[in-house]
């Protein structure tokens, strides 16, 4: 006679595996876990909640969140909303209710924020970047000296060794031609050559005039628009004294001049003539493409050392130009081998590419080279780029999520596939907005969190990789989210920020011990586990299933736990299935008042402290099957904070036949 026998899943640390055959994932993966961590290990805990923590002035999506810490340790917090009637707003979210800080250029829908020599540097597209001041003032970059261009633009900006980086300047390469004027002076060695900055038909819309402006004028250059004025230098007498040279040394005390044009001496003169007055001329002959030489999707740029505001124009490059790829996002890494000191080299990305880059522009040691990666994976979503300590730079590829370390990029999210890319069961992320996906790396418990699309460009599906059981489950908030970030400051613990894309909050989450456990700003968690299928012995054979147990901590008395198992195999249009409603019936808290662990050497509660307490025991929630089939798949679902710490089915063997006939 056939014996009862149980059927353990007791490790259930592998998480979600929706790639595979149900009956050939691992024993400790499940099918798809729904709002659980794998943080106690072999266990289902469900996620921490949220919290908010401020508000935002509208509904508008917040795009980004950073807290600047300015030389003297304050720190202002700082948020960028996107842009609806306006451009993008930039706004001290420390403050009841937050203040505008400024408005800036454009409605970019990926800016960035990171602090260097005592600024908030911010880009935001292809708008020149901005400098944000410990007064909060806020500029564009501008470039000092006259040897080079400030960048036009940047998507994606870094620091490394010293420099502030650039990548992908402007949206095309620059081929076009230059607008020039060259003056016309009678004047002996007075002629100079006026070029706008950027190539294209735009520098024709630029006007010089030389005015004369009387008596006793100093030097002086106004600029409206396109439209540039030289005030010349005259004596007491009206006389003009200002040299060619005066011209073009004049240039940079004008950044908004600057900006526009540059200027040398005409051939065959020295510099050494007086100027005379002219009327607005405009700069001609320019054509083509209107980016500057220096920039395009893939140039690659950096400051001069320690100083943004200096670009010289040997500082450039081209990665793979006009190969039809742009550059998209960038992030560094540290190889460190055996005897050899660290070196940190540089990953730029682009959608399809992958290129490490050593030493910086003019080093020689280590020499400066690029070279690219041996994988065909690049970045399709530039805010998804980040660095987990101990394993490398993850981000989502046009392949799925890969991992970088530095010699090797492995795929490593074949188990979500599914969820990724869709299939006939599950529906993928949202393509169209592919670009919008975040990720960030939660220091406690180890964590990759990626947002993404579903359905539009606000951020509901959540891929949870735990860095430590290389594991995968799946996340839901209660509301859209539009840009997730960690904040570290000194002397705190770190914090991950949520911003809302459609409520205007700011939300913390990973936060229970300060009251996020079990809902979403009161809004209780929705969680759910399909566990992998069961047979005894294979799921071909028949088997008489009495029941399952389901062990469960953490959980209060009166919460509810929805189940269903669904029983193979299908001989009729439904399946046999089981399900029903069970009502915990006592409080499994996580600690109960017992002796034995004092005050000392643990500290407070829950180890330390008056009466002492101990960990609680669990609840035995038993499921009634008594059903015939060849394989049993059981889902449990509920709402509030709980820990599956496993489940067992008692089943006994049927002899060996063929569950089902047909002809």
């Amino acid at each position: 006679m056939a014996v009862e026998q149980a059927i353990v899943q007791q490790d259930l640390s592998k998480g979600t595996n929706l790639a595979t055959s149900p009956y050939a994932i691992g024993r400790q993966q499940s099918l798809i876990l729904t709002n659980f961590l794998l943080s106690e290990h072999a266990s289902l805990t469900v996620r921490d909640g949220t919290i908010s923590r401020t508000t935002a002035p509208d509904t508008r999506p917040i795009i980004k969140l950073y807290d600047f810490i300015h030389p003297d340790g304050t720190i202002t917090q700082l948020a960028i909303v996107l842009g609806d009637a306006t451009n993008n707003q930039l706004y001290n979210r420390g403050t009841v209710p937050w203040t505008l800080i400024g408005t800036l250029g454009t409605q970019e829908v990926l800016p960035d924020i990171l602090t260097f020599v005592g600024k908030a540097l911010i880009i935001n597209g292809y708008e020149t970047p901005y400098q944000l001041t410990p007064a909060l003032v806020l500029s564009h970059l501008t470039d000092v000296p006259t040897t080079g261009s400030v960048p036009p633009g940047a998507k994606h900006h870094a620091l490394h060794q010293g420099f502030y980086w650039v990548w992908n300047t402007a949206a095309v390469s620059g081929s076009g031609t230059q607008a020039a004027l060259t003056t016309a002076f009678a004047t002996p060695d007075a002629n100079v050559i006026l070029k706008a900055k950027t190539p294209g038909t735009g520098g024709n819309a630029i006007t010089i005039e030389f005015a004369d402006d009387g008596p006793s004028t100093p030097f002086s250059i106004s600029v409206v628009g396109t439209a540039i004025t030289f005030h010349l230098v005259t004596d007491g007498g009206g006389v003009i004294t200002l040299s060619g040279q005066g011209i073009i040394d004049g240039i940079p005390s004008s950044p908004e001049a600057l900006a526009l044009i540059g200027g040398t001496l005409a051939p065959g003169n020295d510099g050494t003539g007086v100027v005379s007055a002219m009327a607005p001329t405009n700069l001609s002959g320019g054509s083509g493409s209107t980016a500057s030489l220096y920039d395009g999707p893939s140039s690659l740029r950096s400051s001069d050392l320690n100083d943004p505001n200096a670009w010289p124009l040997a500082n450039q490059i081209f990665i793979d130009k006009d190969d039809g790829d742009v550059g998209n996002g960038m992030a560094q890494f540290t190889i460190a081998e055996s005897g050899i000191s660290p070196t940190t080299t540089q990953i730029l990305f682009k959608y399809n590419a992958a290129y490490q880059m050593i030493g910086v522009f003019g080093s020689t040691n280590p020499a400066f080279a690029i070279q690219r990666v041996k994988s065909d994976m690049g970045c399709v979503a530039p805010r998804t780029i980040r660095f987990a300590p101990g394993f490398g730079i993850l981000r989502l590829s046009n392949r799925g999520v890969a991992l970088f370390n530095g010699v090797d990029d492995t795929l490593i999210s074949e188990e979500i596939r599914p969820l990724i890319f869709g299939d006939q069961t599950f529906t993928g992320i949202d393509f169209n907005f592919i670009d919008r996906c975040q990720a960030e790396v939660v220091p406690n418990p180890p964590l990759y969190l990626l947002f993404c699309p579903v359905q539009g460009a606000a951020l509901t599906r959540v891929f949870c990789y735990d860095l430590v059981r290389k594991a995968w489950t799946v996340l839901q908030y209660a509301t859209s989210v539009a840009t997730i970030q960690t904040i570290r400051n000194p002397n705190q613990l770190p914090q991950v920020l949520l911003g809302d894309y459609d409520q205007g909050q700011v939300r913390e989450i990973f936060r229970a011990a300060a009251g996020a456990s079990g809902t979403d700003d009161g809004v209780p968690i929705q969680w759910s586990a399909r566990l992998r299928p069961v047979s005894a012995p294979s799921p071909q054979q028949l088997a008489y299933f009495a029941r399952a147990i389901l062990k469960l901590f953490e959980v209060d008395a009166g919460q509810k736990i929805t189940w269903s198992v669904l029983f193979g195999p299908i001989t009729t249009a439904h399946p046999a299935h089981k399900n029903g409603t069970v009502t915990i019936p006592v409080n499994v808290p996580a600690v109960i008042a017992v002796g034995g662990y004092g005050a000392a050497p643990y500290g407070g509660p829950p180890y330390g402290g008056g009466a002492g307490s101990g960990p609680s025991s669990e609840v035995d929630v038993t499921l009634g099957l008594g059903l015939i089939g060849t394989n049993a798949r059981l889902a449990v679902s509920g709402q509030g904070h709980a820990v599956i710490r496993g489940v067992e089915f008692h089943v006994v063997p049927k002899p060996l036949g063929r569950p089902s006939v047909y002809v």
